[in-house]
């Protein structure tokens, strides 16, 4: 703050000291003391007269300053912009995510119908308490180079439909700085209370290039608050198979989304509790 303030102080300083010595309000002052200084340079010599309309030099002066001023006075003043986490890209192919057996957060160990497609949970996380992810893909696919994965997000708390696809979308659009690929569209349902977000995203790995297709249905988790996300991931890899992607994207968007809207909302919920293990009695002496 200090750094952006101070040296714009200083040059309306500077500016408002020049047009007040160029201006009648310098008679109060330095004008008084003109026979110990001399002739004031900003006067003519013999007509004693000021060479520029002082009047209209002091108020282009202050304008000058205050429009120097302004911006960095506003920007003091302003709450520090919100930067929201970047959007992760495609995972490296050298990073791939851990192959272990996954556990189900959601109660929804699957598999998941989508069209005519089942897909298979493998991987899940519950980084936090509030928030819980889950991916499935089809069976005859890996987690590091799928062509199609579902995903399911429980978001627990305040947070509504509106300020998820928000954040979301505000995510996207600061991606497209990097990624010129980068484009969304967002649909509201009035009737339902469902949103849905598609976009398009790419990144570079080591194999080459990737282009990622997602549609994101988002739902109230319940009435007091909270968030379900239902999505659907499609990828392509390579030169080759990003322009064949891209040619027929337009059909494959449009079928990808019937296919989400027309599929039941899953509905996640806490599993049960494994049963409690049997307790260990002392054995009574006869």
């Amino acid at each position: 703050m200090r750094n952006t303030i101070l040296p714009n102080l200083a040059k309306c300083t500077m500016l408002l000291l020049i047009f007040f010595l160029l201006s009648p309000l310098h008679r109060f002052g330095l004008l008084h003391a003109k026979k110990s200084l001399g002739t004031i340079p900003t006067m003519h010599a013999r007509t004693r007269r000021y060479r520029r309309s002082p009047l209209l030099m002091t108020v282009c002066g202050m304008v000058a300053a205050s429009a120097m001023l302004l911006p960095a006075l506003v920007r003091a003043a302003s709450p520090p912009s919100y930067t929201p986490p970047p959007l992760p890209s495609p995972p490296p192919a050298d990073t791939p995510k851990t192959a272990q057996q996954p556990t189900d957060y959601l109660g929804l160990p699957g598999p998941i119908l989508l069209g005519k497609k089942l897909y298979h949970l493998v991987w899940s996380a519950h980084p936090t308490a509030a928030y819980v992810k889950q991916e499935y893909i089809p069976a005859d696919e890996t987690i590091t180079h799928y062509d199609s994965m579902l995903l399911i997000e429980r978001i627990s708390g305040p947070m509504t439909v509106e300020q998820s696809v928000n954040l979301m979308a505000l995510q996207l659009q600061s991606r497209k700085t990097r990624d010129p690929l980068t484009r969304l569209t967002v649909v509201n349902n009035q009737e339902t209370g469902n949103t849905m977000l598609d976009f398009l995203i790419s990144g570079e790995t080591r194999e080459g290039p990737i282009v990622e297709w997602n549609a994101y249905r988002y739902a109230p988790l319940t009435k007091d608050g909270g968030v379900v996300l239902f999505g659907l991931s499609r990828r392509a890899y390579g030169q080759d198979g990003l322009a064949a992607f891209m040619s027929k994207l337009s059909d494959t968007r449009q079928e990808g989304l019937d296919l989400l809207t027309t599929t039941p909302m899953p509905q996640p919920h806490e599993p049960p509790p494994p049963p409690p293990a049997p307790a260990k009695g002392r054995e009574k002496k006869g």
